[in-house]
């Protein structure tokens, strides 16, 4: 049994490819196409295969998961592994292969060979092989695929073997889908994937109207509903049109009109005095006695004059600057 590297496997694959694919027929699990897709999206790159051959040119390959253990070069997305390939002949191509595979004792000491059909003659020939080369093999179960024989069966015929009350509940949810509109096509060319899945358009998933708060103060009803658009939005894009982007550009364009004025009234100085003075009373008139007047006095002769404005001032442009200090 030798022991191959990714690289080397995809390089075997590649040399036996249509060996492999001539004994795949009835399994497209085997076929040289999924095998060389399972090495490259699933095997790790620095992970370690083995490969047990035949004289007659068949071959095993195996995938050497942990310490000790080997599997088959399948996982949960295979629906079946077949462990011969390139096999003319089942019997003696998985007695040989397996009586290289005992060459890896101890250094192998399990393997999973997974997921096999019961029924298959290579897979009764693996539990003889197995037990000839002294291993001990157990069966054990995987999974199940469940299918249906449709040769020469009609819809009508499978629709009556059908129980009573699943009849009558495609009838019923047949009749509701029908009278909902719906059609049932099937599409099976890639040209018709278009058609298949129709754009359509997107709305809101809840519908919220924005109260007239939130608009411009003389606003009105729109005109009409605002078309939406469905599928790839139109472009100015012409493939005719041979357009050279230049950077930084090679002139300076002028623009075509005169920006608008700024708005709001021209900023005019000493129109009208923003807060103007006023006269300002006491908040509460107080009349004093004469205990805190002079010893000699008389009423006032009238009221004092309350200033309004700028207090007047004794400066004078001509007189001479004063000299500190007095």
């Amino acid at each position: 049994m030798r022991v191959l590297t990714r690289d080397e496997a995809l390089a075997l694959v590649a040399e036996r490819r249509d060996d492999i694919a001539a004994c795949a027929d009835a399994n497209p699990f085997a076929s040289p196409e999924w095998i060389e897709h399972y090495l490259r999206e699933v095997v790790p790159a620095g992970a370690s295969l083995l490969l047990a051959e035949a004289p007659d040119r068949a071959f095993m390959l195996l995938e050497r998961t942990t310490r000790g253990e080997a599997c088959a070069v399948a996982n949960y997305y295979t629906s079946l592994y077949s462990p011969i390939s390139a096999s003319p002949a089942a019997a003696d191509s998985v007695a040989a292969l397996l009586a290289d595979a005992a060459r890896a004792r101890p250094r192998i000491s399990v393997l999973r060979l997974a997921p096999l059909s019961a029924e298959a003659a290579d897979t009764a020939a693996l539990d003889t092989a197995l037990r000839a080369n002294g291993w001990s093999a157990r069966r054990y179960f995987c999974f199940g695929n469940w299918h249906l024989d449709c040769e020469g069966l009609s819809m009508d015929d499978y629709v009556r073997q059908l129980p009573s009350q699943t009849r009558n509940t495609l009838q019923r949810k047949g009749r509701k889908f029908r009278d909902a509109g719906g059609r049932l096509a099937i599409y099976t060319a890639p040209s018709d994937v278009q058609v298949a899945i129709p754009e359509v358009a997107s709305f809101p998933l809840q519908l919220i109207p924005i109260a007239w708060l939130n608009q411009p103060f003389l606003s009105g009803f729109r005109a009409a509903e605002a078309e939406t658009p469905v599928g790839a939005v139109a472009s100015y894009l012409s493939e005719n049109a041979k357009v050279v982007e230049v950077l930084p550009a090679l002139s300076v364009q002028t623009p075509l009109g005169a920006a608008p004025p700024v708005s709001g009234p021209l900023y005019v100085v000493d129109v009208q005095e923003a807060m103007p003075e006023v006269a300002s009373p006491p908040l509460q008139v107080i009349p004093t006695a004469w205990l805190n007047q002079p010893f000699e006095s008389g009423a006032r002769a009238a009221a004092a004059e309350m200033p309004v404005g700028a207090v007047a001032s004794n400066l004078s442009g001509s007189d001479d600057d004063a000299e500190l200090p007095a």
